[in-house]
């Protein structure tokens, strides 16, 4: 073959290259454009935007207020709403995880002063779930202990459900002045998170604390007689009967009103924070600082921390190269093929939070912590009689009935609420116990409930060593796990539909302002009580 022959043949040859590879980067561009328009079509029909953060100050009627924020954020990580100087909001609520929880089952009161990993103490009942993006939701906390009537998180006009006492619930409502001692200023109090933020101080477990080494600490109005957690020793912490203001039965025994009061003296003998709620508020001057001032500055504090501008929502706005090819798999996946929004929803009051805000059984392990506090003529020496400073459900002391707390209906066992998904990659650990710590493991059991509850291990799942010795029945709560869930079984999924689904989950639903670097920068250096703030690991 002689070199033209030669020379021809190689021209053909590429040619017959850059043709294929028109055809092929053609078809490639063809498949993108489908499964661009597949995932736009399948938000449309789930009536997911990619608008909700921008709605937030018209949900509210009015800019976010930067001095109540500030404010906020102060009394967010100030140990002063801590009965013993011992805890503060940020104490569960960690800015290097999206305002979550850094344990797998949350640690309040008689805490070592470290937020993440190495925080040791008495643990509480569940984990304390993210605050980012709460201002959103109708329905706040794992079994919806706060929920407005209305299925509003921005209408409290018919009042707001929440807990009460050792069970049950009781409404809050604009229309009363109070009720069980605690006053509704329906001027402040104009969002859910308005409401919430009246109850963690008044928590035993998770700010107000059970006794304190310094007698100052201890108010006789509402413990009888003090103890310390860690001393193994039970006490009575009824309270003594006090009077309430504003019409409150005069025989009140509302243990939340006395552990405000006491919360509230703290923020009257402080001038700086007088001065600062003054300054918003003219009628705080003096030292008339009120719980509803609170309640606003810590809701006005976390509204400011909504971060729902994650890749989906900016494909959703049209800008369809924010998502890489993975991620719109993955969320067409969630939206069609594996049903996910089902339950975690995104129409209607689910203001696009990927939560139906209901509660449902999830067949989650049930795990109670190897405990600090003694049970009533347990065995000092006998390791399973310290359940913890939480009295758990069941025969054995290691069951979460979840909702069923709430309504003192049996129908309700086991069920919580379905968790919102936005940032979900931000959180340590997972379901409302944080029975894993590996979203990748969460997700599997998720999808396989009924085969892969038999084989669950708390240690491989690599929860602490305390969470690991005291194991609740799985087999009640397996009967009456949600069909949606059972179902959810069927729908096998290959590798790479999975890793789609997980990349979605993980990347397509993170906005990068609850990332580390932007909240950590929150963290104050002081607070006007004077207490040393918290540690925070995870944050410079």
């Amino acid at each position: 073959m002689n070199g033209q022959c030669k020379r021809l043949l190689r021209i053909l040859a590429l040619t017959l290259l850059i043709i294929a590879g028109v055809i092929l980067l053609s078809a490639c561009a063809d498949g993108a454009e489908e499964l661009d328009q597949s995932l736009a079509e399948a938000l449309a029909r789930a009536g997911f935007t990619g608008t909700v953060q921008s709605s937030l100050e018209s949900r509210l009627g009015r800019p976010l207020n930067s001095a109540l924020v500030d404010l906020g954020r102060l009394v967010f990580f100030d140990n002063i709403l801590g009965l013993h100087n011992d805890n503060a909001w940020a104490g569960c609520h960690s800015p290097a995880n999206g305002f979550g929880d850094t344990q797998s089952i949350a640690i309040g009161t008689d805490n070592n002063g470290l937020v993440g990993p190495d925080r040791t103490g008495p643990r509480n009942q569940r984990r304390a779930p993210m605050t980012v993006n709460t201002g959103f939701y109708p329905r706040i906390m794992l079994n919806s202990r706060f929920a407005s009537i209305a299925h509003n998180a921005f209408d409290l006009s018919e009042g707001v459900r929440v807990p009460f006492g050792v069970g049950g619930t009781t409404v809050w409502s604009p229309d009363s002045a109070c009720i069980y001692g605690s006053c509704f200023d329906p001027v402040k109090m104009t969002n859910l998170l308005t409401v919430q933020g009246h109850i963690p101080p008044t928590e035993l477990v998770e700010m107000g604390g059970f006794s304190a080494e310094n007698p100052g600490d201890v108010d006789a109005r509402f413990y009888h007689p003090p103890h310390l957690v860690s001393s193994g020793v039970i006490a009575d912490t009824v309270p003594g009967p006090i009077p309430g203001p504003n019409g409150s039965p005069p025989d009140s025994t509302d243990m939340g009103y006395s552990m405000r009061q006491k919360v509230l003296d703290r923020f009257n003998a402080n001038p700086t924070y007088i001065a600062k709620f003054a300054a918003i508020y003219p009628e705080a001057a003096g030292g008339n600082v009120t719980f509803a001032m609170i309640g606003a500055a810590l809701a006005e504090f976390q509204l400011s921390n909504s971060f729902a501008n994650a890749p989906l929502d900016q494909f959703a706005r049209g800008d369809h190269q924010a998502m890489s090819t993975e991620q719109k798999r993955g969320a067409l996946l969630f939206f069609e093929k594996a049903d996910c929004i089902a339950c975690h929803a995104v129409a209607g009051e689910s203001n696009e939070m990927f939560s139906d805000f209901d509660n449902h059984v999830a067949g989650i392990p049930q795990i109670a912590p190897k405990g600090f506090s003694l049970i009533t003529g347990g065995n000092p020496l006998n390791p399973d009689d310290f359940p913890g400073n939480f009295f758990f459900a069941g025969l054995q002391q290691d069951e979460d009935y979840g909702l069923e707390e709430l309504t003192n209906d049996p129908v309700d066992r086991y069920r919580f609420r379905t968790s919102p998904l936005r940032n979900l990659v931000l959180q340590e650990t997972f379901f409302h116990n944080g029975a894993f710590t590996r979203l990748e493991d969460a997700l599997h059991y998720h999808m396989d409930t009924l085969r892969m509850a038999p084989t669950y291990n708390p240690m491989t799942a690599g929860l602490d060593a305390d969470l690991t010795v005291r194991r609740g029945p799985s087999d009640p709560v397996l009967q009456r796990l949600d069909p949606r869930l059972v179902a959810l079984g069927n729908h096998q999924l290959n590798e790479q539909e999975f890793a789609d689904l997980l990349t979605f989950l993980s990347d397509g639903l993170l906005d990068p302002g609850a990332l580390p670097a932007n909240l950590c920068r929150l963290i104050p250096t002081s607070v006007p009580s004077g207490v040393k703030v918290l540690t925070f690991q995870g944050c410079p």
